[in-house]
C-alpha cells in the first residue's frame, strides 16, 4: 500500500476531480484523510491556480471542472504537475528525514533534521509522529530520544521494500542508471515480454540495490521462505542479469542481493501478452485448489456461477504471481482501486469472498490494491456475461400522420431507450396483428384497438418523454414488462417483486422470527419449497446473512421455482426508536441458474440501496406495495396505481 506520494494534495485532488469528472467533498475528504474545510481551501488555491482556464465548481457539495481554455488549461496544469518544491509538503519532509536515517551510520539530531529542512522543531517532531505510525505496517521503527538522537530500526529488506513502495521517485527521481545497463537488461528480458511495469519495477529494484550494496547497507538476513527462489525460472533469470551487470560495473552482487532482485519478477503484475512467460511459469496445485475454492465459495455465498471461461487462464497466472506477492511481501499499487469499488459493486463483493478465501488458506492479509485486481478479473467477467446474454428488444411505432411525425416520435424514443433497441415505423393502414406480434412493445399515436400478443401504449402525436417514461415504467413494475434499462433508469427487483412477495413486518418481533414469518408465506402462496427455511437457518448458523447494519440478505436454493425468487420485507421504527434493521431482501435462488446476469444486477441493486442511507430510510417508512412503487415511479400526479 502506498503511504507516501511524490505530488501534494492539491495536485492529486485535482487529477482525481480530472478523472472522475464528479466527486463529493465528503469523498475526497475521506480518501485523503483530511477534513472537508481542508478540501474547499485547497480547492480555493486550485482555482486560483487556474487563472480562469478552468473552473472546478461546488454545487451542493459536488466538485465539478469546467474547462474554459482548453490549450491554456492543459499547460497550467502541467506546470501545476511538474511542480518539485522539496519540502513544501509533509510527505516530502518525512521522505527526507528517512533518506538521511537509512544512511546514517549514527544517531541523527532532531535540531540538525530542522536545520537541514529549514524548519521548526516543533514541525519535525509531528512528522517523525506521523511517521512512526507508517513504519509500523513495515516493521520498522524510529528509535532513540529526540535531544540524544534518532536511528532507524528493521531490517535492510523492509526498508527497500519501504522506498520503492512509497519513495523512489522522491529519493532516486534523479538518480540516473546507465543507459547501456538499461539496454543489457532489455535485451535478457525481450524474450519474456515483460510490460513496462514490470521492467521499470525491476529497474527501481536494480537502482536500489546497487545504491544500497555500494554504500555498505546489504541484505545481510533472510527468511528460509525466500530460499525457495533459488530454485526458480525467474532466479535463473535474474542470475544471467546480475552477471552481465557484474561485467559491466566490475562490482559483485551477493546471492541475497540476487533473490531480492528476483521479486519484481516472482510478483509481477500478470503482463498484457502472457505468451512470453507461459512456457517458464508453472500453476502449481495450491494455485489451482484455490481458483476452485474462491469459485465455490462464489457460487455458495452468492449463487454465481463462475466459469470466467475466456479470461480463466489469465486469472490463474494472476493468482499464481498474486500468491507469490502474498508470500514474499511483494506489493503492488493499483491506482484506480476506488474506482473498481465503486463501479463495479458486485465484482467487488465477489473480490472480498475470494479474499477472505485467501487470507484464510495462506494465513496472509490482502491489501485493497489485490483485491481491487481481482475485482478487475470478476468485472470483465460479468461485463462480458452481459454483453453475451443481452436480447434486442424490439419497438413499433405507429403513426397516421405522415412519416416524419413517426420519425420525430421515434428521435424522441432513442432518448428513452438503451441503445441496441430496434425502433421501426409503421402507418397505421399497414400493420397487421401479424407484423406487430413479432415486436415487444407497441407505441402508437393513433387511437385503435390493435390485436397484438404485444404490449400497446397510445400517444399523443407529439408526447412527453418523462410522461412515457413513468408509463413504461409502471407497466414493467406492474404487469412484470419483460423490457432492457431504459435511459437512467430501471429496478430490477421491482421487476421481480410481487404483492405476493412484499411483506411489513412486525418491529416486535427478531429479525429471525420476523425471516420465518417471510418464508411461511411464501410456502403458503406455492413460491418456496418446504425446506427453504432450514436451509436459510443452517447458512445463518455458518455465517450471518445481514448485509449491514440496516439490510439482510438471506438467500438459498429453493427448489421449488426455475426461476429467482425475491421478496422484500420492512420492518418498520418503532415509535421513538431507531431500529438496526430495516429491510429484509430474501432470495430464493434456482438449483440451476439460467442466467447469472439478471443476479449479478439484483446484488448490484441491493448493494446500491446498502451504500444509499437515504434510500434505506425513505424505503422503511413505506407502508404497501403500491407505494413502494410509486416511491420508484415518482408519478403520484399521472397514474392512479
Amino acid at each position: 500500500m502506498k503511504y507516501f506520494y511524490t505530488e501534494n494534495r492539491s495536485t492529486r485532488i485535482l487529477k482525481l476531480i480530472e478523472r472522475r469528472h464528479s466527486i463529493s467533498v465528503d469523498a475526497i475528504a475521506e480518501k485523503f484523510e483530511v477534513s472537508s474545510k481542508t478540501v474547499k481551501n485547497d480547492v480555493k488555491e486550485l482555482n486560483s491556480l487556474l487563472k480562469g482556464s478552468a473552473l472546478i465548481d461546488n454545487k451542493q457539495g459536488i466538485y465539478k471542472i469546467y474547462i474554459i481554455d482548453n490549450s491554456k488549461f492543459e499547460e497550467i496544469k502541467t506546470n501545476i504537475y511538474n511542480q518539485k518544491e522539496f519540502l513544501n509538503s509533509p510527505q516530502r519532509r518525512m521522505a527526507f528525514i528517512l533518506y538521511k536515517l537509512m544512511n546514517s551510520e549514527e544517531p541523527y539530531l532532531t535540531d540538525d533534521l530542522a536545520c537541514e529542512m529549514n524548519v521548526g522543531r516543533t514541525t519535525v517532531i509531528s512528522d517523525l509522529k506521523k511517521m512512526r505510525e507508517i513504519l509500523n505496517n513495515y516493521d520498522l521503527k524510529i528509535i532513540g530520544k529526540t535531544n540524544n538522537g534518532l536511528a532507524l530500526k528493521g531490517t535492510e529488506l523492509n526498508i527497500r521494500f519501504l522506498v520503492l513502495e512509497n519513495l523512489y521517485e522522491m529519493i532516486y527521481g534523479e538518480y540516473e542508471l546507465d543507459e547501456d545497463v538499461i539496454d543489457l537488461v532489455k535485451e535478457i528480458t525481450d524474450q519474456y515480454q515483460f510490460d513496462t511495469t514490470t521492467f521499470e519495477s525491476f529497474i527501481h529494484s536494480l537502482v536500489v540495490t546497487l545504491d544500497r550494496l555500494l554504500n555498505g547497507h546489504t541484505i545481510n538476513t533472510l527468511s528460509e521462505k525466500y530460499g525457495e527462489l533459488l530454485r526458480s525460472w525467474e532466479f535463473t533469470l535474474v542470475n544471467t542479469i546480475s552477471d552481465a551487470v557484474e561485467k559491466r560495473l566490475t562490482i559483485s552482487i551477493p546471492i541475497k542481493e540476487r533473490i531480492f532482485l528476483a521479486l519484481p519478477i516472482i510478483g509481477m503484475n500478470t503482463p498484457t501478452n502472457i505468451e512470453g512467460i507461459s512456457p517458464h511459469v508453472e500453476i502449481t496445485e495450491e494455485v489451482s485448489n484455490l481458483v476452485n475454492h474462491i469459485l465455490e465459495r462464489i457460487k455458495y455465498d452468492m449463487g454465481l456461477n463462475i466459469t470466467l471461461d475466456d479470461i480463466l487462464k489469465d486469472f490463474v497466472y494472476h493468482m499464481a504471481f498474486l500468491v507469490n506477492r502474498l508470500k514474499y511481501g511483494v506489493h503492488i499499487h493499483n491506482p484506480i482501486v476506488d474506482e473498481i469499488r465503486k463501479k463495479y459493486k458486485v465484482a467487488y463483493k465477489m473480490a472480498e469472498l475470494a479474499r477472505d478465501v485467501i487470507e484464510k488458506s495462506l494465513d496472509v492479509k490482502m491489501t485493497q490494491d489485490e483485491v481491487g485486481f481481482i475485482a478487475a478479473y470478476f468485472g470483465v467477467f460479468i461485463s462480458e456475461q452481459q454483453i453475451e446474454k443481452s436480447k434486442i428488444y424490439k419497438v413499433a411505432v405507429i403513426c397516421g400522420t405522415g412519416r416524419v411525425t413517426a420519425r420525430l416520435v421515434a428521435s424522441q424514443l432513442k432518448g428513452i431507450f438503451d441503445a441496441n433497441t430496434v425502433i421501426d415505423l409503421y402507418s397505421d393502414s399497414t400493420v397487421t396483428s401479424e407484423i406487430l406480434d413479432k415486436y415487444n412493445l407497441v407505441l402508437s399515436t393513433v387511437q385503435a384497438n390493435f390485436k397484438t400478443t404485444a404490449t400497446v401504449i397510445c400517444l399523443e402525436k407529439i408526447f412527453d418523454e418523462e410522461a412515457l417514461k413513468k408509463r413504461i415504467k409502471s407497466i414493467k413494475y406492474i404487469d412484470k414488462l419483460d423490457m432492457p434499462s431504459m435511459q437512467g433508469m430501471d429496478s430490477i427487483l421491482l421487476s421481480i417483486l410481487d404483492e405476493d412477495t412484499f411483506f411489513i413486518l412486525d418491529n416486535q418481533l427478531s429479525y429471525l422470527e420476523n425471516v420465518d414469518h417471510m418464508i411461511d408465506n411464501l410456502y403458503s402462496k406455492g413460491y418456496v419449497d418446504d425446506g427453504f427455511k432450514e436451509r436459510i437457518r443452517k447458512r445463518e448458523e455458518k455465517s450471518t446473512m445481514i448485509f449491514n447494519e440496516s439490510i439482510a440478505f438471506p438467500h438459498t436454493i429453493n427448489y421449488e421455482n426455475d426461476e429467482i425468487v425475491v421478496s422484500l420485507g420492512i420492518i418498520p421504527e418503532k415509535a421513538g426508536e431507531n431500529n438496526q434493521r430495516k429491510l429484509v431482501f430474501l432470495v430464493g435462488l434456482p438449483e440451476q441458474t439460467r442466467d447469472d446476469t439478471l443476479l449479478v444486477k439484483i446484488y448490484d441493486e441491493i448493494i446500491a440501496i446498502a451504500n444509499d442511507k437515504n434510500t434505506i430510510e425513505s424505503l422503511s417508512k413505506v407502508k404497501g406495495y403500491r407505494e413502494l412503487i410509486l416511491h420508484f415511479t415518482k408519478e403520484n400526479d399521472i397514474f392512479d396505481l
